[in-house]
């Protein structure tokens, strides 16, 4: 499998790559040149099987030829060690519990099979040295991951005073340790911590002598096993019977986030899932935007702000991004 970048202006690039430089060097964001539909075959066993066995079924097209499949299992089994249950609410009414991981976010898939892949492919001596900016939770998830992972070591950097306790003490509780995580407060806002780490990663120098990379949200590493919780959930819901949901309902989220969650939707339906409920997401009560809506063929994003006509549009890369 060979991933591409989504600006087309850099090389395809193997898996492995893919996963280690994070974004392109054109600045895009790597994606696979094709994705694998489910047979009707298994999706009828769909409901039948382990959150670990769809893992595996996920990722398997993205890594063959790159990770052996024994390699891949114990990747999976490790990193998926916690349930991610669909839950009836009210009568109709499912919910997927996305807090059953380690710091209780759904950020916990993605990051603790990255980890995995990180620590599996990962050849030489020089340990891998992963920066990371964060505001709260994506750090939480990122450190917890990583800890203890052969090869590696982390540095988090989260803005001084401004993320809450609880996340706090999730992002330093290794501190005290003498291990591979370190998470650092700065004083300044996250944009002052995310643009560190910008400098690091734009430093020829630095990148020369140690091994540097991200753990950010648009990395395959994450986006690809997140789609995990989408096939899960499929399965899930043909067991409980439900049935199709008649609306997206999108609201108080931000663009990042929506990116990611668009990425997985549009992963679902190339799945050959489209016909099954459609995602239902639950955003807070922030109203970042009026109105939004998605067009997949030209990869945009387009919104009204609160209070204002004025219609807005991004390329849902440059979102993620």
């Amino acid at each position: 499998m060979r991933f591409l970048t989504t600006r087309h202006e850099a090389p395809e690039v193997s898996f492995t790559q893919a996963l280690f430089d994070g974004l392109a060097p054109d600045g895009g964001l790597y994606v696979p040149e094709s994705i694998e539909p489910w047979r009707p075959d298994e999706l009828s066993r769909l409901p039948r099987r382990t959150l670990t066995e769809i893992g595996l079924r996920a990722m398997r097209p993205f890594t063959r030829g790159e990770i052996d499949p024994a390699t891949l299992e114990a990747v999976i089994v490790e990193a998926l060690n916690f349930e991610i249950p669909l839950v009836e609410i009210q009568p109709g009414i499912h919910a997927l519990e996305l807090f059953h991981g380690p710091t209780f976010a759904f950020k916990d898939v993605g990051a603790r099979v990255m980890a995995r892949l990180m620590a599996a492919l990962h050849r030489g001596e020089e340990p891998l040295t992963i920066l990371a900016a964060t505001s709260g939770d994506t750090g939480s998830a990122v450190a917890h991951a990583f800890h203890r992972v052969p090869n590696t070591r982390v540095v988090i950097l989260y803005p001084d005073g401004r993320v809450s306790p609880t996340q706090e003490a999730q992002l330093t509780m290794f501190n005290g340790e003498r291990g591979n995580v370190r998470a650092y407060a700065v004083a300044g806002s996250f944009d002052d911590c995310h643009r560190l780490t910008r400098d690091a990663f734009g430093d020829a120098a630095l990148r020369r002598r140690i091994r540097l990379t991200s753990a950010n949200s648009v990395n395959v590493g994450r986006l690809l096993p997140q789609s995990v919780m989408i096939q899960s959930v499929t399965g899930e819901q043909m067991n409980a019977g439900v049935t199709r949901v008649p609306e997206l309902e999108l609201g108080g989220v931000k663009l990042k986030d929506l990116s990611v969650a668009f990425a997985n939707a549009h992963i679902f339906r190339q799945l050959g899932l489209e016909d099954r409920p459609a995602l239902l997401l639950g955003m807070n009560a922030m109203r970042a935007f009026d109105r939004i809506s998605i067009d997949f063929a030209a990869k945009k994003v387009r919104f009204v702000l609160p209070g204002t006509s004025m219609r807005n549009e991004v390329r849902i890369a440059d979102a993620a991004s």
